[in-house]
């Protein structure tokens, strides 16, 4: 199966997702958006086993029972992974990032606060651009020299993205450093199966839905905790985000 790459009518259908989503986000782009103070408000304010806001907290125990096992399969499937340059690096990255979530934002959790914010968004940054880079490079399998380039500039656009929310606490960078892999898993998902590729189409698509849906949970996230009462809106984000990081686990043979 060719890639993607030299399948116009891909491309042309990349191009037309791209277009949809930059218009769609085009008065985002160009309106600053910053933290509310409300942001820090979180509905689970239960207080058990002597840990504040529990859920929250706990919740994020998700990120590492899934990095551990990212690893665990990176590792598995090396055979597969290093045919690629680069793959290596950046899911390492990626798995490594996601389980140290774990900590930054549990110590975040514990006392919600503008001062305690930074950590949390430097792992999600990192996350982020590992992950992009990891889609990028299996995609489109260049060389060393691009790989290394290629991860290299996606964690560099990932920590401006950081930067500039610390320096001018405008949101729109860092959304954007987010917002990118959902946008390129999007359209390497219209490769659905392609047994060249370390993770098919059909797992990329899913990764973009729940992470979306991890976003919208947040949003809601008093509204939820109203409904259930045993679960916050940000709980279920932070099960739904590991959930996403989840699909992009190597499996040790083609899918």
């Amino acid at each position: 199966m060719h890639s993607f790459i030299e399948d116009p009518p891909t491309w042309l259908a990349a191009v037309a997702v791209i277009a949809v989503v930059t218009y769609s986000l085009g008065d985002f782009i160009m309106t600053p958006t910053y933290v509310p103070d409300s942001y820090y408000e979180f509905a689970d304010v239960r207080h058990a086993l002597g840990i504040p806001h529990t859920g929250d907290v706990l919740s994020n125990g998700a990120f590492a029972i899934i990095a551990i096992w990212g690893l665990f399969m990176v590792y598995r499937a090396r055979d597969r992974v290093v045919v690629k340059p680069g793959l290596a690096l950046s899911l390492t990255t990626f798995f490594a990032a996601v389980f140290l979530v774990t900590f930054g934002s549990g110590y975040f959790h514990l006392d919600p606060g503008p001062d305690r914010i930074f950590l949390d968004c430097l792992l999600i940054s990192l996350a982020a651009g590992a992950i992009l880079a990891t889609l990028l490079i299996d995609r489109w399998t260049p060389s060393q020299k691009g790989a290394l380039l290629t991860f290299a500039a996606t964690m560099a656009f990932a920590i401006a993205g950081l930067w500039h929310v610390t320096a001018t606490g405008d949101l729109r960078l860092y959304a954007l450093t987010q917002a990118a892999p959902l946008i390129v898993a999007l359209v390497c998902a219209m490769n659905w199966n392609s047994p060249q590729h370390l993770i098919p189409g059909w797992r990329l698509l899913f990764l973009a839905l729940l992470y979306a849906g991890a976003k919208a949970a947040e949003v809601y996230d008093w509204e939820l905790f109203a409904e259930f009462d045993w679960l916050s809106g940000h709980n279920l984000k932070h099960l739904l985000a590991a959930s996403a990081a989840a699909m992009a686990v190597p499996s040790r043979r083609h899918s």
